[in-house]
């Protein structure tokens, strides 16, 4: 006899308050050795076939009026109740390996029920961007001649000496879109490196939209700047310029309820874990622990992704969610003279101490509006500078694992002399000495 997939307490808990659930229904997933498990066909090798399969039994049965409780007459639906264009039975997540769906308390027990089901985790809410701190359009006085001067201190160009620039990799960048004209990713855009999602105020993809940032600070094209940006006139912002990126818009406006919201955050992600990032840039969160991100952090780092998120604005003994996780690479912010900023926040969350390292987040200059370059302050900075840091790690070392990826950040980190521990976790990105690791 089949046990029944383990359903998330957090899912548990909303259903015992006897609350409608929003709900990521997880298939098993495929194996390339032993035999498909004998709850789905032997023919349905694939994940997106899986995902399919398990949809048609789980509408099946929740619409079987012998199985269906006799309080729900929806059984498993999309989230959005007026989603008349999305067939009953839920929202296909193919990358993901999973089903997105509405469901009734007295229905879910039937939901880990159905074969090919692995586990029931809780939908993600959406949650806010982390707002940079200060933000300001660069002088002229401040592009400098060579690399710009944060990524001078965590060593990258010996990277670039090592002819390491990011090629073969693919980054995942979480944001407010990109300003793909600028003229820092000229040859992002002609080396067809960059691949772009955004998503309505309905939740659905925008069929062919161009690559944009509505930010009033352009947030996301800063971040992407950091991370792939190339030089423009012998300056040098980017870590990784010759890495591909996936870059998806999240917060559109006019978005109707939370339901729709939260569609938007599980299908950008579902979109970005088709385009096989290596590592993954997260600059958004809740300023207390929200635990509704837990289920599916894991699963990206299940498919070898390694997570980094800021670990927020908020200062001593505050930290934003999913950067307190202990399963994600948190990223605290450091000033010009390696010291911890003040805004950077820190703690233990769930017995984890937050951040895991820290890098320059302080009046960090990368591409704005227009072609104007800018100067921009916060966490949101400092984990692009470790984002780009692991592409290069994984162009030398491609099998490092997210876990290995993270524990060589922290042991090789570089720790001044009056360092806390409890502020900045342990230490300062280090180019050099990673680069000597591996």
């Amino acid at each position: 006899m089949t046990m029944p997939a383990p359903i998330d307490p957090i899912v548990a808990r909303a259903a015992e308050r006897g609350e409608r659930v929003g709900v990521l229904v997880l298939v098993d997933k495929p194996s390339r050795q032993g035999p498909v498990p004998l709850s789905l066909d032997a023919n349905l090798r694939t994940l997106s076939e899986r995902v399919q399969e398990v949809r048609h039994k789980a509408k099946d049965l929740l619409h079987d009026p012998s199985a269906r409780s006799s309080r729900s007459a929806a059984g498993l639906q999309p989230l959005s109740m007026d989603g008349n264009d999305i067939e009953r039975g839920g929202v296909l997540l193919e990358n993901l390996g999973a089903v997105m769906a509405a469901i009734d308390p007295a229905d879910l027990s039937k939901i880990s029920e159905v074969g090919g089901v692995r586990k029931v985790i809780p939908m993600p809410h959406f949650l806010p961007l982390i707002v940079p701190m200060q933000y300001r359009v660069a002088a002229p006085a401040d592009l400098i001649d060579g690399p710009a001067k944060s990524l001078l201190r965590i060593g990258i160009p010996k990277f670039w000496d090592a002819d390491l620039w990011g090629a073969g990799t693919t980054i995942g960048h979480f944001d407010t879109g990109i300003n793909a004209s600028h003229p820092i990713f000229a040859e992002l855009r002609s080396g067809k490196r960059l691949r772009y999602a955004a998503f309505g105020a309905d939740g659905n993809r925008i069929s062919r939209a161009r690559p944009r940032d509505d930010h009033p600070e352009h947030h996301g094209t800063h971040t992407a700047g950091t991370l792939v940006g190339a030089g423009v006139d012998g300056f040098q912002a980017g870590i990784a310029p010759k890495a591909k990126l996936v870059s998806v818009q999240i917060f559109p406006g006019g978005v109707r309820s939370q339901g729709d919201q939260d569609q938007i955050v599980v299908n950008a992600l579902n979109w970005i874990v088709g385009e096989r990032p290596h590592v993954l840039n997260l600059s958004f969160g809740d300023s207390k622990y929200n635990d509704s991100y837990l289920g599916i952090i894991g699963e990206l780092i299940d498919q070898n992704i390694a997570v980094v998120a800021a670990v927020g604005n908020g200062g001593v003994d505050k930290s934003s969610s999913p950067g307190n996780y202990g399963s994600v690479i948190a990223v605290g912010a450091v000033d010009a003279k390696g010291r911890v900023c003040p805004f950077s926040g820190s703690g233990k969350v769930k017995k984890n101490a937050r951040p895991d390292v820290c890098a320059p987040g302080m009046n960090i200059l990368s591409a704005g509006r227009g072609e104007d370059f800018a100067v921009s302050t916060g966490t949101s900075m400092a984990a692009p500078h470790v984002a780009g840091v692991l592409a290069l790690l994984r162009e030398r070392a491609p099998d490092l694992t997210p876990a290995q990826l993270k524990d060589l950040l922290k042991k090789h980190a570089r720790v001044p002399s009056d360092w806390d521990v409890s502020r900045g976790g342990a230490g300062i990105v280090d180019g050099r000495a990673l680069l000597a690791a591996v």
